[in-house]
């Protein structure tokens, strides 16, 4: 999803399963199928159960988001069943070039291994946007 000109969410990498990032049978109502080849590269999103009806919403108003929605018979309405992003290391880049996003430390985004920030100033300040380098 881009918000303006700026990429603002994307799905994981596809590692033969299902999109990284997501949890095994996280979203089991959901099956997914990826193809690649020389001319396209999708992915198709479809119901594990063929007889319920789901749909997948890009919301780009004032709160960019993604939202899954499933059709309850019983409620005679759609019901939320998943919505990204679901927390700021969800969001693109969020820490800037080779920033790790750790949703549990503090800073949340951290330093890969031999990387140090860009900017020390704007990182002790919460802005990880400039990322981070190899240390020399």
């Amino acid at each position: 999803m881009f918000k303006g000109g700026e990429e603002f969410l994307r799905s994981g990498p596809w590692n033969g399963v299902l999109l990284s990032g997501e949890l095994p049978g996280a979203l089991p109502a959901l099956n997914y199928s990826f193809l690649a080849d020389e001319h396209e590269v999708y992915i198709t999103i479809g119901m594990v159960n063929k007889s319920a009806l789901g749909r997948t919403m890009l919301n780009l108003t004032a709160d960019y988001y993604r939202q899954s929605w499933i059709w309850s018979d019983a409620d005679q309405n759609w019901t939320l069943y998943a919505a990204l992003p679901r927390d700021p290391c969800d969001s693109y880049a969020n820490c800037g070039g080779n920033g790790n996003c750790v949703l549990s430390a503090s800073p949340m985004c951290q330093c890969l291994d031999r990387f140090r920030p860009r900017s020390l100033d704007k990182w002790s300040l919460n802005d990880f946007s400039q990322g981070t380098r190899r240390e020399r």
